[in-house]
């Protein structure tokens, strides 16, 4: 259980202890920490950085689990499959790796991409996923066999991030060219551009679900 602490909070009927939990420090990685993901069961998590590594977490205790070292290039993107058994990874020079988490082996690698990988995203079903990167492409992958489904043609800079919808049938990127991008994963299609931004789209954060989209 997560350490807490007791604070006096005052009200109207006087004062009284409350535990507040108490914020936990995982410590390891040796330099700069540029992604985390944490598992469906909410205990456990995974990060990746600039030492070239990725840890394992148990949430509850801070203990590190296990961990992934490829002396080659950082870490730069982590996304974990809704199973909770496997995990993508995404480096530097542009391989995403597919790990299984329990047996702690890798279990193949999807190549395509020919720049750094920013963001991945893996979708609902947990057999396809997304992977957005320097080189101004999204991909689709198929993860049972490694295969790239579909690529997404568009941005006229580096994907930044990128996000499936809860359908499964649509997927949004962000870009330095300062637009999101609304996509149909069946046809390639881009069916919508939502612009506004003055800097560069960077993350999107949780589910992604934006007003109007729906069909």
């Amino acid at each position: 259980m997560p350490r807490q602490t007791k604070r006096l909070r005052r009200g109207r009927k006087g004062a009284r202890v409350v535990a507040q939990p108490t914020p936990r420090t995982l410590t390891g990685h040796g330099r700069e920490v540029r992604s985390v993901a944490v598992l469906p069961d909410g205990r456990r998590a995974l990060s990746g950085g600039n030492d070239q590594a990725v840890r394992f977490w148990d949430l509850e205790t801070g203990a590190q689990l296990s961990r992934i070292v490829d002396e080659r290039k950082s870490v730069t993107s982590i996304a974990a499959l809704p199973d909770g058994r496997h995990a993508i990874i995404g480096y530097d020079y542009g391989i995403l790796r597919l790990w299984d988490l329990e047996a702690w082996v890798e279990l193949r690698r999807l190549k395509g991409h020919s720049q750094v990988i920013w963001s991945i995203a893996a979708l609902a079903d947990g057999r396809r996923a997304l992977s957005g990167g320097a080189d101004t492409l999204m991909r689709l992958w198929d993860l049972s066999t490694g295969t790239e489904l579909r690529r997404f043609e568009g941005h006229s800079q580096g994907t930044q991030s990128v996000a499936a919808l809860p359908d499964g049938r649509r997927a949004l990127s962000s870009s330095d060219d300062q637009t999101v991008r609304l996509w149909d994963l069946e046809t390639g299609a881009e069916l919508r551009r939502l612009e506004g931004h003055s800097n560069r789209g960077r993350r999107f954060t949780g589910r992604a679900r934006l007003v109007g989209l729906r069909r």
